[in-house]
């Protein structure tokens, strides 16, 4: 008799088991059914609009990134074994006056969409970009230092085409250009030259 009980006991939690699993892997009818992480996820595509063929949209993005350390592959490298000692050491390919140790980068992306046919579609990407690097050194009255700038990065003119599309999956075509907008002349005080702006 116990051992009827103990697998009528086994038999009811597997079939709760199992149907647990099944009600787990049923789709969701509703994205108020979806976890946060499901729903950031989600590739949504508007459908062409047959009568409505020019269609603009306006998006936001922001974009927040740090690196930290210095890296030999996949070995984690100190600023002591990398960072150039003169009169203690010889100058090589592997150690260096000046280390950066940390960079911190932002960027606001602004991307304006004009869908010009039911197929063909127009991008412009405009990015706001900060960035700033925190550095250590052997020159004088540059033991550390930061370099930061900020301002219009370059901008991204691209064209996008659907070659192919069946069910949930498609092929899409991008090509593109980047415009060389952003600044690559700004200057700031560098162990290179402390008397002026490099």
């Amino acid at each position: 008799m116990a051992g009827n009980i103990r697998f009528l006991r086994l038999a009811v939690l597997a079939a709760t088991a199992l149907t647990i699993s099944a009600a787990a892997q049923s789709p969701p009818t509703d994205l108020t059914e979806l976890n946060l992480e499901e729903n950031l996820s989600l590739h949504i595509r508007r459908a062409a609009d047959a009568d409505n063929r020019s269609r603009w949209s306006v998006g936001y993005r922001f974009v927040w990134a740090r690196f930290e350390g210095n890296r030999d592959g996949t070995d984690d490298l100190s600023l002591e074994y990398i960072i150039f000692r003169p009169g203690e050491e010889p100058r090589t390919e592997d150690n260096f006056p000046v280390v950066p140790l940390k960079i911190s980068q932002q960027a606001h992306l602004v991307e304006i969409w004009f869908n010009a046919t039911k197929r063909l579609g127009l991008r412009l990407l405009i990015p706001f970009i900060y960035q700033e690097t925190d550095h250590r050194s052997v020159v004088p009255g540059f033991d550390s230092f930061l370099i930061s700038s900020s301002g219009v990065g370059d901008v991204n003119v691209s064209t996008s085409y659907p070659l192919w599309n069946y069910a949930s999956h498609f092929l899409l075509a991008t090509a593109g250009l980047s415009l060389p907008v952003g600044s690559i002349e700004q200057t700031g005080a560098t162990p290179r030259d402390a008397t002026m702006d490099t």
